[in-house]
């Protein structure tokens, strides 16, 4: 309420003097401007960095393991055999290594194979020849699932086992001095 003799301000048009913005709303607006503009060019920024690490990190990683002895195909593809698998070890026609463990300046490794023989058709493979090839055999045993079978020779030991069925099955051999 105004008292009498009091003019009713006129809300419908700006004060006189100056008009427009307040000088501190232009600044206040100027610099969240700057700062949102900031923050997309930062995202764009740490975006295109993250992905070139993301990008770089598989490299890095997969070299690091290869300097540790161990080889795997993350995109299922198959390896390299080991160098230094020993010659008299026989390995299952058909399987695809897929990754292997030979710690450096050791004798020792395990190679994984993945394929479709059924494990009671590896198992027999196995027994025959590493009798064949002289290996004694220490331990034998099967089931629905799989096998496992270990061997020695010459103070060195080989152990392998498979499983799975027919159609997808693993294989894995390890190998080294006892």
């Amino acid at each position: 309420m105004t008292s009498p003799g009091t003019p009713t301000p006129n809300y419908a048009t700006p004060p006189s003097g100056g008009g427009g913005m307040p000088k501190w709303l232009m600044i206040l607006l100027v610099v969240l401007l700057l700062i949102i503009l900031g923050c997309c060019g930062g995202f764009a920024t740490c975006t295109y960095l993250a992905r070139r690490a993301v990008n770089a990190v598989p490299a890095v990683v997969q070299q690091q393991m290869q300097n540790q002895g161990v080889t795997v195909n993350a995109n299922g593809g198959a390896i390299d055999m080991p160098a230094d698998f020993p010659a008299d070890l026989p390995v299952y026609q058909g399987m695809k290594p897929v990754s292997s463990v030979t710690p450096p300046g050791t004798k020792s490794g395990t190679v994984t194979f993945t394929g479709t023989a059924a494990p009671a058709e590896m198992s027999a493979f196995y027994r025959t020849q590493m009798a064949q090839k002289g290996w004694t055999p220490v331990l034998n045993s099967a089931d629905a699932d799989g096998f496992n079978q270990h061997y020695t020779k010459d103070k060195r030991f080989f152990h392998v086992s498979g499983s799975g069925k027919a159609g997808d099955s693993t294989l894995m051999l390890t190998y080294g001095d006892q």
